[in-house]
């Protein structure tokens, strides 16, 4: 294992590199180990939620950092952030094939295998929940608005192959 979750920030040894560099107060410290035997640990700016994690990418070196809902795609031989994902990720889920998919607020984030990541359209006006994975299709409510301005639920398909989304909340129509 390349990294470590961290409980509190060293006391000792070199400052804390901080991600994003203009964070200056304590976040979620991750532990990296570099190729050559050093090591060095990322301070990582929370986001949103309380959501936390750190997940290796299936055929990559590459490790995904969820800090407080923030997605920051990482190797942990380079102190600097490859790609951000996700902005508010209340939960992930992995597919068979190795790709996961971060459940934002409104939207989905599909992170593939390699580490780039690309979002889906907006699936709902304000909230998601009771998401399952079935094969690649992700399933579950989304909030919507009726004439009235009532908020309810609705369900949603997202096919993540085809890049297909079949209900949902969120129609201007």
């Amino acid at each position: 294992m390349r990294y470590k979750i961290l409980d509190a920030l060293p006391v000792y040894g070199p400052m804390p590199v901080a991600i994003p560099d203009t964070f200056y107060s304590v976040g979620f410290p991750v532990q990296f180990f570099k190729s050559d035997g050093t090591d060095w640990v990322a301070n990582f700016a929370p986001g949103e939620t309380d959501f936390n994690g750190i997940y290796p990418l299936l055929q990559s070196e590459h490790v995904l950092v969820i800090s407080g809902g923030t997605g920051y795609v990482m190797h942990p031989d380079r102190e600097t952030v490859i790609e951000l994902c996700g902005c508010d990720v209340e939960n992930l889920f992995i597919l068979e094939d190795g790709r996961m998919v971060l459940q934002e607020r409104m939207s989905l984030t599909v992170i593939e295998v390699d580490g780039t990541c690309w979002d889906t359209e907006r699936i709902s006006w304000s909230g998601m929940k009771d998401l399952h994975v079935h094969g690649n299709v992700v399933s579950g409510l989304a909030v919507a608005y009726d004439g009235n301005y009532d908020e309810h639920w609705v369900e949603f398909r997202y096919d993540v192959d085809k890049r297909e989304l079949a209900g949902g909340g969120y129609d201007w129509e």
